[in-house]
């Protein structure tokens, strides 16, 4: 291939691939994939790790993952792309600018890490007692440290459930859940400590993560999740509760003919749980 072929795929392709116009459902399209494949053999000194890369939101991947059969680089790109998709949240247009904004480290790292499970609660919200584990261990998918400003991601504990065939859509959930918390931390700013509240918290992350797989299009992955989450026997279904309540103020926003019908009063709580408590930003 001659230097002007080259050079005419390598635009197309970045084209296609930022602002990642060409996902559909979550999914990156065989030809944009193909296209990337061509780019690689016009340049044998770049592997599609390193193209990867240069695209969407800087991700520190753990190479100890690149062993592994079921995961690669064409998932990071995939998650990039999705976390590239039209989504107005936090003065922000899409889920990477939101995470750009804040200056949120991201890392993709091999092994497991756990943590306690919230209690499980009944249909009052009450804790159930009668649960023989109430705070047990689990694998984490992700995780957002506040003072460090990081989210990790640990996909094989996403490996480890619905026998492995939804790890992306974990993936790309998890990212949007975590970059919530990221969005809601009130430690930032030189701010004294405030507490972490998991009833309020959770559901909010677990909200907002189902409100961006909705708004960015991404309807299996939205359709999976939301299911998921409101079987869930923790706390985090209330994120789902919260969801149930926006799409109501939605359809009758839709009713009233306003000019914005997605913009409820449960969104707009959602984004402004980012201020302190003592309401100052």
């Amino acid at each position: 291939m001659n230097k002007k072929g080259s050079s005419e795929i390598k635009h197309k392709s970045e084209l296609m691939l930022y602002p990642f116009s060409h996902v559909e459902d979550g999914k990156l399209s065989d030809e944009t994939l193909q296209t990337v494949r061509n780019v690689l053999e016009a340049k044998p000194k770049e592997d599609f790790k390193h193209y990867v890369n240069r695209f969407g939101l800087k991700m520190e991947i753990d190479k100890q993952l690149e062993q592994l059969d079921w995961f690669s680089y064409e998932d990071i790109l995939t998650l990039k792309a999705c976390a590239g998709q039209p989504f107005h949240f936090g003065g922000c247009y899409t889920l990477e600018g939101l995470l750009k904004k804040l200056k949120v480290k991201i890392n993709i790292l091999s092994g497991l890490k756990y943590s306690k499970r919230p209690p499980v609660v009944d249909e009052d919200g009450e804790e159930d007692e009668t649960t023989v584990v109430v705070w047990g261990d689990e694998p984490m998918w992700g995780q957002y440290l506040d003072e460090q400003n990081v989210i990790n991601l640990y996909p094989e504990a996403m490996h480890m459930v619905f026998n492995g065939e939804r790890v992306m859509e974990i993936l790309v959930a998890t990212l949007a859940h975590e970059a919530m918390h990221a969005y809601f931390n009130r430690k930032a700013g030189g701010r004294d400590k405030l507490p972490f509240v998991l009833y309020a918290e959770e559901p909010m992350a677990e909200f907002g993560s189902l409100l961006f797989l909705r708004e960015a299009n991404m309807p299996s992955y939205y359709e999976w999740a939301s299911d998921m989450v409101g079987r869930k026997q923790t706390c985090y279904r209330y994120g789902w509760a919260l969801l149930q309540q926006h799409l109501h103020e939605e359809e009758i926003n839709r009713s009233k003919n306003a000019p914005n019908p997605s913009q409820t009063l449960t969104r707009e709580d959602l984004e402004k749980y980012k201020f302190s408590l003592s309401g100052t930003d």
